[in-house]
């Protein structure tokens, strides 16, 4: 099997070690499956990396900006480059927050009460009634996420450090979503060919246990 893969990770988001563990074990699986793979980390260079390498295939294993916003995926659209995940438009809704909830309200789907605040006034006051979820309202996974219970009499003061998660991202992050906590199951779907149409994972406990108050990224 002569293929050529080039796997995309790392980048310069909050999630970048998370993207460069996950691109080499993805590297690993498919050079043992007799793949010819480059490993790609990517930085702002990246359209002329992959003009060089010229691969048959690109698997995104980026977190968050510009790997799932559809910057990325813009890029290899230009360069005829087949890729994995979702394409340009799905990408660059689902990643801005609460645009995709105004998509998927438009559709029908039931989606919690929410506001976008600026970070500075978000560590100030409460801008909902607690409990609430507060986390960037432009990146991926759980990259500065806190829930905000009704034993918090403030909202969470990291949000105003320069060394916080978004702070040393290239995304909008000025603004932060604020979302009432919807308490529940969380559950997860693959998606394949049929016959085999949608496999269920697992669903997680309730989240977040009694013991947590406050979450943050659980990536080790």
């Amino acid at each position: 099997m002569s293929n050529h893969v080039a796997v995309l990770m790392g980048g310069w988001s909050a999630e970048r070690e998370v993207s460069l563990r996950s691109g080499q074990a993805c590297a690993d699986a498919l050079e043992r499956q007799g793949f010819r793979v480059s490993r790609v980390d990517v930085t702002r260079e990246i359209a002329t990396v992959l003009q060089s390498l010229k691969p048959d295939v690109a698997l995104n294993v980026l977190h968050g900006t510009p790997g799932e916003d559809g910057s990325l995926q813009g890029i290899l659209e230009i360069q005829g480059i087949p890729y994995t995940h979702s394409g340009v438009l799905s990408s660059a809704l689902a990643m801005q927050k609460d645009v995709a909830k105004l998509v998927m309200a438009a559709a029908g789907v039931p989606v919690p009460d929410g506001k976008v605040v600026d970070a500075v006034e978000a560590a100030k006051a409460h801008a909902m009634p607690t409990p609430y979820v507060i986390k960037p309202v432009a990146e991926g996974s759980s990259v500065g996420v806190f829930i905000v219970t009704e034993q918090h009499a403030h909202p969470p003061q990291e949000l105003t450090r320069p060394d916080w998660a978004w702070k040393n991202t290239m995304s909008p992050f000025s603004a932060a979503w604020r979302n009432c906590f919807p308490a529940g199951r969380n559950s997860t779907c693959y998606a394949w060919p049929p016959p085999m149409a949608c496999m269920p994972r697992m669903p997680w406990p309730a989240w977040p246990p009694a013991s947590i108050s406050w979450w943050r990224n659980p990536w080790p």
